[in-house]
């Protein structure tokens, strides 16, 4: 997908908690295979509550990861249904 141009997939999150367990697996097997490709979660707040110490949670347990999107360093995230957390919880994160 790199020599396409594709610089990161989005993996999606909810609440549920096995979905926690897959993202940690797709980081997990791409350093155990040495590859330099990228993740970024995408929070899907039609399906999760906006709690943003959750969020912000979430986010640190992936920001550290070789294999985490990042842009200019900092870490990249996206959401569904975003609007849902508001300016001021973006703001927060």
């Amino acid at each position: 997908m790199q020599a396409e141009g594709i610089d990161a997939v989005a993996l999606n999150i909810g609440s549920a908690d096995w979905e926690r367990q897959r993202i940690a697996d797709a980081y997990d097997v791409a350093r155990a295979i040495g590859t330099n490709f990228k993740f970024f979660i995408s929070f899907d707040f039609t399906e999760m509550s906006c709690d943003v110490g959750d969020i912000v949670a979430r986010i640190r347990v992936i920001s550290d990861n070789s294999n985490q999107f990042k842009i200019n360093g900092k870490v990249f995230v996206s959401s569904y249904a975003g609007d849902y957390l508001g300016n001021a919880g973006w703001a927060s994160l």
